[in-house]
């Protein structure tokens, strides 16, 4: 199965040649969806454009050439619509597919980790949890304080199932303890949809008009570069900015490698 081929590689190496798969097959996507001689000529108009923009001194002459430059880049743009359109829609499915897999650090057997459920502003009562196979450190049910409930739970390695109830709804999901890179899915939460059309949540989701907003088994998210921290945030990068990291260095080397303009 792919996801435990990808997660029997670290972190860092599994999104690296996860981008590399996008990477390539965009750029091949953009390449036989595009007429490359008429990018070519774009690109190289462009170029020269930008060439005699340094050159001249005249503001009326360096207005004129960039309005032509503008033209020429909504060309481009134009021409490069329909690949866009083809890789969009399977990129949005590998980046779910990577938000469920990919995420999150597995919980360790033996050790404490939290479960909670989340709730629309202002809902008071009492939650419960429950579970055949964990020990749950706090009491079962619990008020609600602050929109939130929390519990602490531990268990020995393994799959084990989590029953979370409020008023007459129940919804069970499961949680992998183990010293590998492997969970399921840590979150519940209602439907979602892309173009509210295709079903992008959880299959059994949260139901409509419920109190609870997300169920979660509260994960540490995976940092697949260890500390390495952008200048711009505090927090090591996640999974999603390093996606971002190894998409930006590969992509100028794949074009130039397949001659894409």
């Amino acid at each position: 199965m792919v996801t435990d081929l990808i997660r029997a590689l670290p972190p860092a190496v599994a999104l690296f040649l996860i981008s590399l798969f996008i990477s390539t097959m965009a750029t091949l996507v953009y390449k036989f969806a595009t007429d490359q001689k008429v990018m070519k000529t774009l690109h190289l108009e462009m170029k020269f454009l930008r060439k005699q923009m340094k050159e001249v001194k005249d503001p009326g002459q360096v207005g004129a050439l960039n309005k032509r430059l503008m033209e020429k880049t909504m060309q481009q743009m134009t021409h490069s619509m329909k690949a866009t359109f083809i890789t969009i829609i399977p990129i949005f499915f590998i980046f779910g597919w990577m938000s469920s897999n990919l995420a999150f650090d597995n919980a360790v057997p033996g050790e404490e980790f939290t479960a909670s459920i989340e709730f629309n502003e202002g809902v008071e009562g009492t939650a419960t949890i429950s579970s055949d196979t964990l020990d749950i450190l706090d009491n079962g049910s619990m008020e609600i304080s602050e929109d939130k409930v929390t519990w602490r739970l531990k268990g020995g390695e393994g799959t084990h199932e989590i029953r979370y109830s409020f008023g007459d709804e129940t919804y069970k999901r499961e949680v992998i303890l183990t010293d590998e890179w492997n969970y399921v899915d840590p979150h519940l939460e209602p439907k979602k949809t892309f173009l509210g059309i295709i079903n992008r949540g959880d299959s059994n989701p949260i139901k409509e008009g419920s109190k609870m907003k997300k169920i979660s088994v509260d994960l540490s998210p995976v940092r697949p570069l260890g500390g390495f921290t952008l200048p711009f945030r505090n927090q090591p990068v996640g999974w999603l900015f390093t996606y971002f990291i190894f998409m930006l260095t590969l992509t100028f080397p794949i074009r130039k490698l397949l001659k894409v303009h």
